[in-house]
């Protein structure tokens, strides 16, 4: 068969990335629900880090998820990833959080990952149903764990368009109780 009608017949958003072996060794471990061990985790880290910018050990928030930070900044490092969701304040663009969905085509799988722009941290989701509501549901329950009321303002604004920006604010509601006095005073201090 010839090779230039084999390449046409691929889709033209069809990437495949070149994960490293001990890349693929974490995201295979991960991806199947196993124990990844610190050592290999560790392991990955030293190798990488440095290109990552990942500050081990991780920040307290994410302590318990180790494994899930490491997949994380291999998939945002990789460039795996068609952003979903950005949400951030008002005020010099502070904090915020950025969702990500990321194909691992050597596993035939996909994945959530996310930045946490309060923690400086990538985070991927153990998501394992890839519907529109499920994906919806996981981003709602990562925002609710991250942004607490008191501890952080809501956020001011938002962009993306799989979450209709209706959803987002019925989100910020929920969260914050509706209290709107919050939202005019980050807008006052962008005017």
């Amino acid at each position: 068969m010839d090779t230039k009608k084999q390449s046409l017949s691929k889709p033209k958003y069809a990437t495949t990335t070149e994960f490293t072996s001990l890349e693929r060794k974490v995201l295979r471990a991960w991806s199947e629900g196993a124990y990844v061990s610190g050592d290999l985790l560790e392991r990955c880290v030293e190798k990488f880090g440095s290109d990552w910018g990942i500050d081990w050990p991780v920040s307290q928030r994410y302590r318990w998820k180790e494994a899930e930070v490491v997949v994380g900044y291999i998939l945002k490092f990789q460039r795996q990833g068609e952003q979903l969701l950005s949400i951030w304040g008002g005020w010099m663009c502070a904090g915020g959080l950025y969702f990500y969905l990321s194909d691992i085509d050597f596993l035939d799988r996909l994945s959530l990952y996310y930045y946490d722009g309060f923690a400086e941290c990538c985070c991927a989701s153990r998501l394992s149903i890839f519907r529109t509501d499920a994906i919806r549901a996981e981003i709602r329950r990562i925002i609710g764990e991250i942004y607490i009321p008191g501890e952080y303002s809501p956020w001011g604004f938002s962009e993306g368009t799989f979450v209709p920006d209706e959803e987002v604010d019925q989100w910020r509601r929920e969260i914050f109780g509706g209290n709107e006095e919050d939202r005019e005073d980050e807008e006052d201090l962008d005017n």
